[in-house]
């Protein structure tokens, strides 16, 4: 007995599986580029933070080694938007010699950015403040410890260095003691 049945698949069911292929293999690729894009923007808040605590050793380790001579060239001096000074740096070799630092500050927005230039690691972001930011130094005399917005070297060496806003202090101790 001949039967007029073929077997297989329709056109029709050919292509609405190729469709519901193609369907699926889109879904997996926006999903796999959205996980990407998550894994990039995590990576780039892991660096923005390691950035941060970097700049902020940075400065700590350039002020601690701050060096006051006698002459002229070596004195601190700054207001409130920059500072500047001499430390000891370390230069990529390994060996140490005096490099000149600055301290200086940039408003942007609604933050304050405070960075630290020296001659080896160049510019660094220490930190970002929300608001308005500002410099200041702290001397002791016979009237106490006081903060003053301006330095100059006739001052001789201030204790420290504050970045401050609003919000927020960072204390910079100058090792000139």
């Amino acid at each position: 007995m001949r039967s007029d049945r073929l077997y297989g698949f329709t056109l029709f069911e050919v292509i609405l599986a190729l469709a519901l292929g193609a369907l699926a293999l889109l879904s997996a690729r926006r999903l796999i580029s959205q996980s990407e894009d998550a894994g990039r923007r995590f990576d780039e808040g892991v660096a923005l933070q390691d950035q941060g605590a970097n700049g902020l050793r940075v400065a700590r380790r350039l002020s601690a080694n701050a060096y006051q001579g006698s002459d002229s060239t070596t004195e601190v001096e700054g207001d409130a938007d920059h500072a500047e000074f001499q430390s000891w740096c370390q230069a990529l070799n390994g060996t140490w010699s005096r490099c000149r630092v600055r301290l200086w500050t940039r408003q942007r927005g609604s933050v304050t950015d405070l960075y630290v230039t020296d001659q080896i690691p160049g510019q660094v972001l220490v930190t970002s403040l929300a608001g308005e930011g500002r410099l200041a130094y702290l001397s002791r005399d016979e009237l106490g410890d006081r903060w003053f917005s301006i330095w100059t070297g006739r001052m001789g060496a201030p204790l420290a260095l504050a970045f401050i806003s609003v919000r927020d202090t960072i204390t910079l101790a100058l090792g000139f003691r």
